[in-house]
């Protein structure tokens, strides 16, 4: 008999431990659904300042601005993180053409889009004629609502 009791507490401690851990489980399930997520596409101005930790500005329009986490933004051609984004063979009246441009800030035009050089903290127009990659914009998956 006393077999049998042994059984039965080892079944019930099983019983119980396996309906802690789903429940677990599905508690942090349902807090992960609880994060906000709301992309932005970054098709007329992107905006980084070293002084906002973690956040940038992102425009999809003149008039829709959307505060964004910096990790979550992407380019929309390959989706390298913002930080290898890059504008190539741009240009800077009385500069050469510079190969690699790395934007801090970007403001798209019709034909082109200016960008701050990060390391030079310079200007450059960059030509979407000049590359494919020009043409390509950030996008960023976690803004404000």
């Amino acid at each position: 008999m006393s077999f049998m009791n042994w059984l039965q507490r080892t079944y019930i401690s099983l019983a119980v431990l396996t309906l802690i851990i789903s429940l677990h489980s599905d508690q942090v399930i349902a807090d992960s659904s609880l994060v906000p997520v709301n992309q932005q596409s970054c098709t007329s101005h992107f905006d980084h300042d070293p002084t906002w930790p973690n956040k940038v500005w992102c425009w999809s329009g003149e008039h829709s601005k959307h505060y964004c986490d910096e990790d979550s933004c992407i380019s929309s051609v390959n989706g390298q993180s913002w930080h290898d984004f890059t504008f190539l063979n741009c240009h800077h009246k009385g500069l050469p053409v510079k190969k690699l441009v790395y934007p801090e800030h970007y403001h798209r035009y019709p034909n082109l889009v200016s960008a701050l050089d990060r390391a030079s903290q310079t200007w450059y127009d960059c030509d979407y004629s000049a590359a494919y990659f020009n043409n390509a914009y950030i996008v960023c998956n976690q803004c404000d609502f």
